[in-house]
């Protein structure tokens, strides 16, 4: 547990993040790059999920990615920046603790 009590923000539990993205993806790499930016100070666990290897994710994602999500909670999508991208992770991991 983190100082705020709340794992994986400064502490040792981690919270697994779900990055739907594909291959030949400039939007999918910025998003990667920011993701992977966050992962450490936000106690980050990354699953990549590349949409184009299963036909259910592309029915559900497909003309979406990259998706960012946590549980059943879409916290990015298309143009993610890294700021409002930390700020929805932030606001989520809050509410999980409400």
């Amino acid at each position: 547990m983190s100082e705020s009590g709340r794992p994986g923000v400064g502490g040792r539990g981690l919270r697994r993040i779900v990055f739907y993205t594909r291959e030949d993806c400039s939007l999918c790499e910025t998003a990667e790059s920011a993701l992977a930016a966050l992962a450490r100070p936000l106690g980050l666990m990354i699953e990549v999920q590349d949409v184009d290897a299963d036909p259910g994710l592309v029915a559900l994602y497909g003309d979406r990615v990259p998706v960012v999500m946590e549980g059943e909670v879409v916290l990015a999508e298309g143009r993610i920046e890294a700021a409002a991208l930390r700020a929805a992770i932030e606001t989520a991991f809050a509410a999980a603790e409400d």
